[in-house]
């Protein structure tokens, strides 16, 4: 899903969009708006909330210049519930699209599934693999065809899961750059 965002990023920018993504961990839940802090302007940010989410709407607007906005937020399930608030602000008015990615293990977060329920958000899922699907993806990583035995090993140890997948691939360049 990050890389799928990440693609979908570069290609927004070849078409002419500016950009505004956040990729969050889980160190970024606590202060308000810390998942969109850099891409808001350093200087003093209001002290009410209301008045906060305001400004960083504006900020992020006004950071697009001419250019259309686009946001990105990978991982959106760890971003602080104002960041997210801003988000659905932004899509709610018309400024702007969004584009967020959730681990399928975590709860979806609230300004999340009011965009789902105002029918301006839609999930996508992504479905697991098969054996073709994996070693074609190996392949296209590693510029050049794979063994067929390394491609049922992948496949039998991610058991297609896409975020495995791309784990193990992972582990398995370190190691032959380590050799």
């Amino acid at each position: 899903k990050s890389l799928l965002v990440r693609e979908l990023g570069l290609r927004a920018v070849e078409e002419g969009w500016f950009v505004a993504r956040t990729t969050a961990s889980a160190l970024m839940r606590a202060p308000p708006l810390s998942a969109l802090g850099h891409l808001l302007p350093a200087d003093a940010r209001p002290a009410s909330p209301s008045a906060r989410l305001d400004w960083a709407q504006e900020a992020l607007l006004a950071s697009a210049g001419e250019e259309r906005l686009i946001l990105i937020a990978d991982d959106a399930h760890l971003v602080d519930e104002p960041s997210l608030e801003v988000v659905e602000r932004l899509v709610m008015s018309g400024a702007a699209p969004a584009v967020a990615t959730i681990d399928a293990t975590h709860p979806v977060p609230a300004p999340i599934s009011r965009l789902w329920r105002a029918g301006l958000a839609t999930r996508m899922d992504l479905p697991r693999l098969d054996r073709l699907e994996v070693g074609e993806l190996l392949s296209r990583a590693l510029d050049g065809p794979v063994e067929r035995r390394t491609v049922e090993a992948v496949f039998r140890l991610s058991d297609g899961e896409p975020l495995l997948v791309r784990e193990i691939f992972d582990i398995i360049r370190r190691i032959h750059d380590e050799q």
